[in-house]
């Protein structure tokens, strides 16, 4: 099924949030929204997701998010992207391994994404874009990059985008 026919396709220059020059009065409209507001908020967590799919990141003072890292971001050790399970670095990546160094990545916030979050009082969440600090482009081996790329792909190259919807389920004994 070609989604073109049932709803117009995402345009082949689309951006995502973190990717765009935006003006710190742009920046903050999208922190006031129906989770809540970053005024209420009293800490703030910069999160991305790991090869296993585990939000890492970091919690910060949200004085100190506004006044720094809402603008130009924060910086995460790139070994976050190589560790097993149980927090150790593996073997066999290029990206990052011990005979290269471990170094650094940039963390920017995609402001879209901010959410008060209901189960952490007084917490807010953002989801961060993974870049390379000197070229600030995408780190292509980061999940929410790899995922970025693919849909931006599918639009470019056959004029498809992606719907998705999780389906949680549990049982009860």
């Amino acid at each position: 099924i070609n989604p073109n026919r049932l709803i117009q396709p995402l345009s082949n220059n689309r951006k995502f949030a973190a990717q765009q020059k935006q003006s710190l009065e742009e920046i903050q409209k999208f922190y006031d929204n129906e989770t809540g507001s970053i005024e209420d908020c009293d800490t703030i967590i910069t999160g991305f997701t790991d090869i296993y799919g585990r939000l890492m990141g970091k919690r910060m003072d949200s004085e100190f998010y506004k006044k720094s890292v809402m603008k130009d971001g924060t910086h995460g050790c790139n070994y976050l992207l190589t560790c097993d399970m149980d927090m150790t670095p593996q073997d066999g990546f290029k990206y990052s391994n011990w005979s290269g160094g471990y170094g650094d990545f940039h963390l920017n916030p995609d402001h879209s994404t901010f959410r008060k979050l209901s189960w952490q009082e007084n917490t807010g969440l953002v989801i961060c874009d993974i870049t390379d600090p000197v070229s600030h482009k995408l780190v292509n081996v980061a999940p929410r990059s790899i995922l970025k790329n693919t849909i931006n792909a599918a639009n470019k190259d056959f004029g498809y985008y992606a719907l998705a919807a999780s389906e949680l389920e549990y049982y009860i004994y």
